[in-house]
């Protein structure tokens, strides 16, 4: 069974309490550290019954409760007497002892208080709420199933030594809990991005440490063909150097916060960049209109090298269109005064790089007059399921 929330918190508010006494020996004449022991294990077990009352829904019904309240509601909700009542009845009565009259315990008979009360808190939450006391951490509280089982995976991976694997598999996690909430736009596992560290400081997370969490792990792009491999940069931090058992723990533990929070998080509106959503299209405005560079006759010599040496050039043509017939491109205005030089009177010319070819990157020039340039939604599944409405709209060159 989950557990809520509000009963995790304060199981988790009752370890630290018990681990900083439970193995601390006691000498029968040191009054003082045995009295802080009574009121630590007291707390503690408070908060940890508190949180089982919670869970299985037997709280106390009046306002303030103490310790044997809970005994008493929850004999009442389940018909049985709660494991070690007799013991916390006496603990209980020590305690009150030494806060209102101040009377000191036995030395020999509450030595071990920590331990004890850890041993039954431990049998509380194994009997009642089937969870393990001493391995509990906030992990518990991933609601993604994907999420805590890679997480679980990595924290395996560290107990053998293996701090790479870990640190790829918090990536991978950390990249299903920004892929799965929209308030996460743009965020990527290993992203480093002082922006992103601003957003999530919103969320209560600490700035410091979620940047440091994501220079340690890999990188895992949404984006990317093959986004389910996580992707080391050896040049930066994908090196054995960084890949040590306290760097492991260190995300580990960010990892739990962050992702408890985030998952969380309610969506805030933020503007999205033009070429997110929409491509540049241009048509052609006639027939036979020509995309085409300028090429050297000489292949030792650039364009530009031949122009400035008096070398000639020659039209390579890419493709040419006819009237109506429109193609998906990166257009900007062109800056190549070498085509301009060829063309009379030196009209406007556009520099056009066609998307979905083998040629990516490589622009050719079109006369600016012979097409008409919009801007088309983008036809990626994310644009068609969120963005259908959008129109098209006329292209404004900058």
């Amino acid at each position: 069974m989950p557990l809520k929330p509000e009963a995790l918190d304060r199981l988790l508010l009752s370890k630290p309490l018990l681990e900083k006494i439970r193995f601390q020996p006691v000498a029968v004449h040191d009054r003082h550290t045995l009295a802080t022991n009574i009121i630590a294990a007291h707390d503690a077990a408070e908060l940890a019954i508190a949180s089982v009352c919670d869970q299985l829904g037997c709280l106390p019904q009046k306002g303030n409760s103490y310790l044997m309240d809970y005994f008493e509601s929850y004999k009442i909700a389940r018909g049985t007497e709660m494991h070690g009542r007799e013991y916390f009845r006496n603990l209980n009565t020590a305690r009150n002892s030494l806060k209102h009259q101040g009377l000191f315990p036995d030395g020999k008979q509450w030595s071990r208080v920590g331990e004890v009360v850890f041993e039954h808190i431990t049998k509380w939450c194994w009997d009642d709420l089937q969870h393990s006391f001493a391995e509990l951490d906030e992990s518990a509280l991933l609601l993604d199933a994907n999420v805590k089982r890679l997480y679980d995976e990595a924290r395996q991976s560290a107990g053998q030594g293996d701090f790479k694997g870990t640190l790829e598999k918090l990536a991978l996690a950390l990249s299903i809990v920004f892929k799965e909430n929209s308030a996460l736009r743009g965020f990527e596992a290993g992203n480093a991005s002082t922006e992103d560290v601003i957003r999530v400081v919103g969320f209560g997370i600490h700035g410091n440490d979620f940047l440091a969490l994501q220079q340690f792990l890999p990188r895992v792009s949404r984006w990317s063909v093959d986004a389910k491999t996580p992707q080391w940069k050896q040049s930066e931090f994908g090196h054995p150097g960084n890949w040590q058992e306290s760097s492991a723990e260190f995300c580990l533990r960010t990892f739990v916060d962050v992702a408890v929070k985030l998952q969380g998080a309610q969506w805030v509106p933020g503007p999205l960049k033009r070429d997110l959503l929409y491509d540049e299209q241009i048509e052609a405005l006639k027939d036979g209109v020509e995309l085409w560079r300028d090429v050297p006759d000489s292949a030792a010599a650039n364009a530009y090298g031949s122009l400035l040496m008096g070398r000639k050039t020659k039209r390579e043509i890419k493709q040419v269109l006819r009237k109506g017939e429109k193609l998906r491109a990166i257009v900007s205005r062109s800056s190549d005064f070498i085509g301009a030089a060829s063309i009379p009177g030196g009209e406007r010319l556009l520099s056009v790089t066609p998307l979905g070819t083998r040629e990516f990157g490589v622009s050719w020039n079109v006369l600016a007059s012979d097409v008409k340039v919009v801007c088309v939604p983008k036809e990626a599944d994310y644009v068609k399921q969120y963005f259908e409405w959008l129109p098209e709209i006329d292209w404004e060159p900058e």
